[in-house]
């Protein structure tokens, strides 16, 4: 079950926070990338039984379908964070000319 979790953060910062969960995301990726390799050299030795398979691949699709949720999250984080910016702007703009 996935949950909300809500915080703030000063403006600036957020491409700071997006930055440190992305940089997370790449340890879970590189986890799933050592499970796969270790699946291919047991399959290729003959060394697995059908369960085990079953059971890392449906951990490896769960751990990536948990990384698209994080990829997500941060999609929208950063398109509110530039909205905002250029939203920020563009009144800056307007108040130089007037």
């Amino acid at each position: 079950m996935r949950v909300r979790i809500s915080y703030s953060v000063d403006l600036e910062d957020v491409p700071d926070e997006c930055a440190e969960r992305l940089q997370k995301s790449l340890l879970q990726i590189n986890e799933v990338h050592i499970e796969i390799e270790e699946l291919i050299d047991q399959l290729g030795a003959r060394q697995c039984q059908d369960w085990i398979v079953e059971h890392k691949i449906a951990k490896c699709r769960e751990n990536l379908a948990k990384l698209d949720s994080v990829l997500a999250d941060n999609q929208l984080i950063l398109e509110g964070y530039y909205s905002t910016k250029n939203h920020d702007q563009e009144v800056e703009d307007v108040s130089d000319e007037g």
